[in-house]
């Protein structure tokens, strides 16, 4: 099988943008999409995501189709949902699953299956490297418009937000409890936030998050708006997209605000930065101090790891100035 880049634009009508399951690993992918927006304008781009991520582009009017793939059905049906994809004759297939599809469906284009590993290198780069095997483009500087809200998700963060003016949002959970910082530590950034600027503060997460949001807000002085487990996935987008800075685990939030570039402070215990850390123009990886955790570190160790992050740290990068947030690099 040989690969070849595209060279007549006007070949390609239909394009399939094979993405991931999991909502952050999703928005990782989000620029290549942008990229086939802005370079095919007159293609049918369909994106195929996991279940967990659907909502997130479903309603986006500059995507054709938003396809749902279940890690989970069995052969079967995997085979019947295979069969319905090659019915529709895309000419471009862009898998970054690294799964046998693209040879399914017979596209005239497709991504190989193997490309060389760079170590250290950022899964959003990943990305545009598997993009760049058919189609050479220009720069990754599209316009962002897959998480465009819809008038009615914008209406919803409307009355969410109300009168908060700036604000910034605050993403305390995490799906790994090692991936958390303290409930103590958000509190002091958000108290110093409220309390230095002015700023809004807005928690962000799902229903999961919300007994972490719970802990946080008992022992402050200051308002917060809460949001965790109130808002969908298109909705949390619009408000990242709204914010002045976000101050997050690693989680989808961080991701969210990548795609939207806003400053961004992350905090990161045990795991890789590198591969899944911000990915803003401006962005600030905050971590402990002292040598990193062995890998197979107890759970509890790496939940201490992470907690032993001082608020200071966190606060000490934050700077609001003439209605702007600029994060200090030390």
């Amino acid at each position: 099988m040989m690969f070849f880049r595209v060279s007549d634009k006007s070949k390609v009508r239909k394009i399939l943008v094979i993405s991931l399951s999991n909502i952050g690993d999703v928005v990782l992918t989000l620029p290549v999409v942008d990229i086939l927006l802005r370079d095919f304008p007159d293609a049918a781009v369909s994106v195929v995501v996991g279940p967990k991520a659907e909502s997130l582009l479903r309603d986006n009017p500059v995507l054709a189709e938003v396809i749902v793939l279940d890690k989970h059905q069995s052969r079967s049906a995997l085979w019947t949902w295979v069969a319905e994809l090659r019915r529709r004759k895309f000419d471009m297939v862009i898998d970054l699953r690294n799964s046998m599809i693209p040879f399914m469906l017979m596209a005239r284009y497709m991504t190989p299956p193997e490309m060389r590993r760079v170590k250290g290198q950022h899964m959003r780069r990943k990305h545009l490297a598997r993009l760049s095997t058919v189609h050479q483009f220009t720069d990754d500087n599209a316009p962002r418009r897959c998480l465009t809200a819809t008038a009615s998700d914008a209406g919803a963060v409307d009355a969410l937000l109300g009168g908060s003016g700036s604000i910034v949002v605050m993403a305390p959970g995490s799906a790994d409890q090692a991936k958390r910082w303290s409930p103590a530590g958000f509190a002091a950034v958000a108290k110093y936030l409220k309390s230095e600027y002015d700023l809004g503060i807005v928690f962000l997460g799902d229903r999961h998050d919300q007994e972490i949001a719970a802990r946080i807000t008992a022992g402050l002085d200051v308002p917060v708006l809460d949001l965790c487990g109130r808002t969908t996935l298109s909705q949390s987008a619009e408000i990242v997209r709204r914010a002045a800075a976000a101050v997050v685990n690693d989680s989808a939030v961080l991701h969210l605000a990548g795609y939207h570039n806003i400053p961004t402070v992350a905090l990161f215990g045990y795991t890789d930065p590198v591969k899944y850390g911000p990915w803003s123009e401006q962005r600030v990886i905050v971590a402990p101090q002292g040598a990193p955790l062995p890998k197979d570190s107890s759970t509890a160790r790496k939940v201490a790891y992470i907690e032993s992050i001082p608020p200071e740290a966190v606060i000490s990068r934050l700077r609001y100035t003439d209605g702007r947030m600029r994060l200090v690099n030390e």
